[in-house]
């Protein structure tokens, strides 16, 4: 029957073990830091590859989005990062319509991005550990003054920063990019947009790559800026690390938000189906 192979399908696409989840206090706030409503966006190939979609994401809270790859995650994040132009919708970010606002407005606004490849598009890895540590941030105050000139002892600053909260195995801050294991160059990307303090932070496929001794490093930094009262958006096909860290997870399929539940009453089979699209419900 079809719904037998439905059901198969989904233990077939995500298993059957939970992992447990972090420790974590309840969300508490209820003010939102973003607030994406009815989205339209074009894919690279000219067609829609995301439909009417709307989330939002609350001070101290991580939602998970969970999908086949191809669904509209790489669009969702980039979207939400402002590297790709909305046709329709809004996104708010404390209340304030920032849609048309470039990746460089956004990140001065706070707004911290994780690309989910970090070698095309999160490093420069001919570079040293100390010019990647202010890549893309450069025009801030914090490592430019007035006149545009790059303040060296910052940017050494920064470098030493990372290295040492971030558990960057290298000789020094001089050490290129490309001679690191993927392991610690992961950790360099994701110190650079972590020690600015974001309010929210967008994780696309943030262990990819890494050996269990950096996933567990990198989940308890972000489990860390959850604490702190940052919102995150958690994009990422290891759906053990959705389960182990979200507070909400959204299910994205064909473009849409088909469903979104709490991980603590949701089994993996039911969580399949909807990334299967083989069942779909209002937003919980």
């Amino acid at each position: 029957p079809a719904e037998t192979n439905a059901k198969e399908l989904a233990v077939h696409m995500v298993g059957n073990d939970l992992p447990p989840l972090h420790d974590r206090e309840e969300v508490h706030s209820d003010r939102e830091v973003l607030s994406c409503k009815d989205l339209v966006v074009r894919g690279q190939n000219g067609l829609t590859a995301l439909s009417d979609v709307s989330l939002s994401i609350r001070e101290g809270e991580i939602l998970g989005i969970a999908g086949v790859s191809g669904n509209g995650q790489s669009e969702l994040t980039q979207t939400v990062a402002g590297l790709t132009q909305v046709q329709s919708g809004s996104i708010l970010y404390f209340g304030q319509d920032i849609t048309s606002h470039t990746r460089r407005e956004r990140m001065l606004e706070g707004i911290s991005y994780i690309p989910e490849d970090r070698k095309t598009d999160g490093l420069c890895l001919p570079w040293s550990i100390e010019e990647n540590a202010i890549a893309g941030y450069y025009v801030s105050e914090e490592y430019s003054d007035k006149l545009g000139f790059l303040k060296k002892n910052s940017r050494v600053e920064s470098a030493k920063r990372i290295c040492k909260e971030f558990d960057v195995r290298a000789r020094d801050i001089h050490t290129k990019i490309n001679s690191l294991s993927g392991g610690n160059q992961q950790k360099v990307l994701i110190g650079r947009e972590m020690i600015h303090d974001p309010k929210l932070i967008i994780a696309a496929e943030p262990t990819r790559g890494v050996d269990i001794g950096a996933i567990s490093f990198i989940h308890n930094r972000i489990m860390d800026l959850r604490n702190q009262n940052a919102a995150v958006l958690l994009i990422s096909s290891d759906l053990n690390e959705i389960f182990a860290l979200s507070d909400r997870i959204a299910v994205l399929y064909g473009g849409r938000i088909v469903a979104v539940v709490d991980p603590r009453s949701i089994s993996r089979e039911e969580l399949g189906l909807y990334m299967a699209g083989s069942k779909e419900e209002g937003r919980q």
